[in-house]
């Protein structure tokens, strides 16, 4: 069973996707915004350090590539 963070956010307005299906950047950045956490989540990488100590961080590229394919999801007619 997943464990539930209890940080519930309802899905954005069908409105504001719409709005950015037809190419508005101000409702394009909600909609990155609304699912930023849950792609910083899938985005995590354990790195090692010098020392030996692992730490988990975001990594941007595969960020970045999440973000974009995203928009073009939305963009896509």
């Amino acid at each position: 069973m997943k464990k539930s963070s209890g940080q519930y956010k309802p899905p954005p307005l069908l409105s504001v996707i719409e709005a950015a299906r037809a190419g508005e950047a101000d409702a394009m950045e909600q909609i990155l915004k609304h699912y930023d956490a849950y792609i910083n989540k899938l985005c995590l990488r354990t790195i090692v350090d010098e020392s030996g100590q692992t730490h988990k961080q975001v990594d941007p590229y595969m960020k970045g590539r999440l973000q974009s394919k995203l928009m073009q999801a939305i963009t896509k007619k």
